[in-house]
């Protein structure tokens, strides 16, 4: 893959910000940072972004058991350090 295909890739996902040392990086570096993005699935990024719906279903806080309702056991928490 070279710059200008690299370049298009990026723009199709809006990553071009990628590129932005591009031109700081040595050539070995620049070689390696073309093939990251040619094998790079940008299509992943559709499903992070805000508001996307990607089914993974309602986030909430998980219920926790209060002192209150662990009846005779109170006795016991400062010994084990709650």
């Amino acid at each position: 893959m070279n710059y200008e295909e690299a370049r298009r890739k990026l723009a199709a996902a809006d990553q071009l910000h990628v590129l932005k040392y591009y031109e700081e990086l040595s050539a070995d570096q620049r070689r390696d940072l073309l093939a990251q993005i040619e094998i790079t699935d940008f299509s992943a990024l559709e499903h992070c972004k805000k508001g996307s719906d990607n089914g993974r279903g309602k986030f909430e806080p998980l219920g926790a058991q209060e002192l209150s309702d662990s009846g005779s056991k109170t006795q016991y928490t400062p010994e084990i350090g709650v």
